[in-house]
């Protein structure tokens, strides 16, 4: 391709890469093939990529093979949240824990600073002090706009995270998730820190988008379970679609980007096969066996079981 030729292209894909207007440095890849198609210097002087539509789709695939390594480290990232959240202080790992533990216990997004600057919507890290309330004794509510302009209310009871919570509503500023660093200065939270701090307890490549894929594939299983097997197809099909809604529901996203993007394929495979989570001992034994995990729960390795049997 000639240098003009280049040129052209990378002026007609510029408009079609969107960066917020504080990055600086933003390079445009050359090629149109290329898996990275431009990175930027954000405002914390952190590099920032985008991707290619065609690689981000085939990461999307890896995603699902990548879950159950996830499922695996679950134990160790829950010991570890557990014990940052007694700290007595508001420290960068106490406040790190504790959206941990939101991550798995609401399934909200995470969030980024590019969609609350330039859409206003809201997730976990990027909520303001006025997109929670939490009363006087266990229960926190957030309220806040979502991806996709979707209205979100969540609420939950837990006395640990009330606490903390309380205490950082304390703190000024319109940041939520803020801690005192070792000067003394204030400082905020954002969804590279929470990546940083699974990546730290793993050692692996764990994000805070797993929560809600492993949230929803568990989800679906404990739905079709509930369902029971079917033999009709229709019924199996109708089934198929009331789950993934339900699921929806929880993940507050719509059912076509839930069932692609959230729940394990084999999950609703095994389902049009006849297996169900109450029914594994029943089914035909396999070479490839699944040992339950110590720290997860009963429906977590009955799911785990249910995948290993269904990808064997």
């Amino acid at each position: 391709m000639a240098t003009e030729d280049i040129l052209k292209d990378v002026n007609l894909r510029y408009g079609k890469i969107i960066f917020p207007p504080a990055y600086k440095k933003v390079w445009i890849a050359p090629y149109i093939n290329g898996h990275i198609q431009a990175t930027g210097i954000d405002d914390r002087g952190r590099k920032q990529y985008r991707y290619h539509p065609l690689w981000i789709k085939m990461s999307q695939g890896e995603k699902f093979t990548h879950i159950m390594d996830f499922a695996r480290h679950l134990p160790k990232i829950r010991n570890k949240v557990r014990y940052d959240m007694t700290e007595s202080k508001i420290t960068r790992e106490r406040v790190l824990a504790t959206v941990v533990w939101l991550l798995e216990n609401t399934l909200i997004r995470i969030g980024n600073e590019e969609y609350a600057q330039d859409n206003n919507s809201f997730g976990l890290t990027t909520l303001e002090h006025r997109h929670a309330r939490v009363n006087s004794g266990d229960k926190v509510v957030f309220q806040f706009k979502g991806k996709s302009g979707v209205y979100h209310k969540v609420s939950i009871r837990n006395k640990k995270v009330a606490r903390i919570l309380r205490r950082i509503k304390e703190l000024p500023g319109q940041d939520l998730f803020q801690y005192f660093d070792e000067d003394g200065s204030i400082q905020t939270i954002d969804s590279y820190d929470v990546n940083e701090y699974l990546k730290t307890i793993t050692g692996e490549e764990i994000t805070a988008k797993d929560f809600r894929t492993w949230g929803g594939t568990i989800l679906a299983a404990i739905g079709f379970n509930k369902l029971g097997i079917e033999k009709e197809e229709e019924k199996i099909k109708q089934n198929i679609v009331d789950t993934v809604k339900e699921v929806s529901s929880f993940l507050r996203n719509r059912p076509a980007t839930c069932r692609k993007y959230y729940i394990h394929p084999a999950v609703i495979e095994s389902y049009t096969k006849g297996y169900i989570l109450s029914k594994l001992d029943e089914l035909p034994k396999k070479k490839k066996r699944y040992h339950a995990i110590d720290g997860l729960g009963v429906s977590e390795n009955n799911t785990m079981a249910l995948l290993t049997y269904t990808l064997d």
